[in-house]
């Protein structure tokens, strides 16, 4: 008993540790309505931010985590709105409606908005992904870079790979190394300049004007053809499944050597009410992101929002454990004596091959996360159900 009784607090002062551990390494997180960091302000950690209009004209010496939040379901362009014109030390990571730098971001900068539109500088890699992304005259890329959207203009200058994926790609600028292109319609403006190759992929031929600059070649690449022959796919896919199903071994020991009785509760839950289980399962999966949002955008903040995601993760992940035992259990109901380990492992080899079929396995898998997710809610939350297994042979029941 004082063996258990130990190995339930080793597990809950880790996850304790994982959930806390933020605030003990001095990282900020703020919600608001505006924020805005003055010109000769400076901030000298880590910023997690959460607001309506964020302006940051001053300087940030850390990692900045930027949500550009909206309370409108259709913004009218006032909010969700990240404006960086000050000097960002560190890796910048941004979402919003609408993303704008003008500033200079001398780590990696990865933005995520309706609308991104860089005339500033980005000192290393920069992935940047919206409805248009727009790289003014102005901007500098100092790295490799990549840009996806619908719409995707880049004037100004790219030292290093840059790569666009969209619809439609418009090229007027400089290019210090190889430009790779896929889009539907590619147009390359007078005054270009690459000093690579430029390699694209159309459905249509692309022919340059004279007076873009090409100093390597302009390579088309052929488009991509659906192929379902061939031995190496179906190899590496099995190969993917072989390694997550051994990782799910692992992870499954580990669980249920820590936490035994909390394991058989939720297996106990499967068997007496599966039902039950399945119902509360969806209606936790269909919630918990709605409350994650509301969340975000209230005053309890972002921190709490995270923390759910996190809960619902470990959730999600844990809830095909205890699924498969209780599929092993059913497979081998008719046996005695036999190990729990038997009862996890059958059962989890039968859950990965069933979910490695196709559509039907999608279908299979959203039921197991469903049921295998309200079991661990009930046995955290449920009344405590007669023990199914016997002390002996659970994982640690013994030690």
């Amino acid at each position: 008993m004082k063996v258990n009784a130990g190995k339930l607090k080793l597990g809950i002062w880790f996850m304790g540790w994982l959930a806390f551990a933020p605030w003990g390494m001095g990282i900020e997180f703020i919600q608001t309505n505006q924020y805005t960091l003055a010109t000769n302000a400076t901030l000298p950690a880590e910023l997690w931010l959460s607001a309506g209009r964020i302006t940051l004209a001053g300087q940030a010496q850390d990692d900045l985590f930027l949500f550009g939040a909206s309370d409108t379901i259709k913004s009218d362009g006032t909010n969700g709105v990240v404006t960086l014109q000050g000097e960002c030390r560190n890796d910048v990571w941004a979402l919003g409606n609408s993303i704008d730098l003008s500033g200079q971001v001398r780590d990696h900068a990865r933005f995520l908005a309706r609308t991104v539109t860089v005339s500033g500088s980005i000192a290393r890699g920069a992935l940047l992904i919206g409805t248009g992304v727009h790289l003014t005259r102005t901007s500098r890329l100092d790295s490799d870079a990549w840009l996806m959207g619908e719409n995707l203009v880049a004037e100004g200058n790219v030292m290093g790979r840059l790569t666009l994926m969209g619809q439609n790609v418009t090229l007027s600028g400089t290019f210090g190394t190889n430009v790779h292109v896929m889009a539907r319609d590619i147009v390359v403006l007078p005054g270009t300049r690459i000093e690579g190759n430029l390699a694209y992929r159309s459905a249509t031929e692309l022919i340059l004007d004279k007076d873009v600059k090409l100093v390597g070649r302009l390579i088309r690449e052929p488009m991509p053809v659906a192929t379902s022959s061939g031995l190496l796919p179906p190899l590496q896919s099995a190969v993917v499944q072989l390694w997550l199903f051994a990782a799910a071994l692992v992870v499954g020991t580990i669980f249920f050597w820590l936490f035994p009785q909390f394991g058989q509760q939720a297996i106990a839950h499967l068997t007496t009410s599966f039902w039950k289980c399945l119902l509360v399962g969806f209606f936790v999966l269909a919630l918990s992101p709605m409350v994650c949002l509301l969340a975000a955008m209230s005053m309890v903040g972002l921190p709490f929002s995270l923390l759910v995601m996190m809960a619902l993760g470990i959730l999600i992940y844990l809830s095909k454990l205890v699924v498969a035992v209780f599929v092993g259990r059913l497979g081998l109901l008719g046996f005695r004596n036999v190990r729990f380990v038997w009862y996890f492992f059958l059962g989890l080899l039968l859950l990965y091959v069933v979910a490695s079929a196709g559509v039907i396995g999608i279908v299979v898998w959203f039921f197991i996360v469903c049921a295998g997710t309200g079991s661990l809610v009930l046995a955290l939350c449920g009344q405590k159900l007669p023990a199914i297994f016997t002390r002996s042979n659970l994982p640690g029941g013994s030690v």
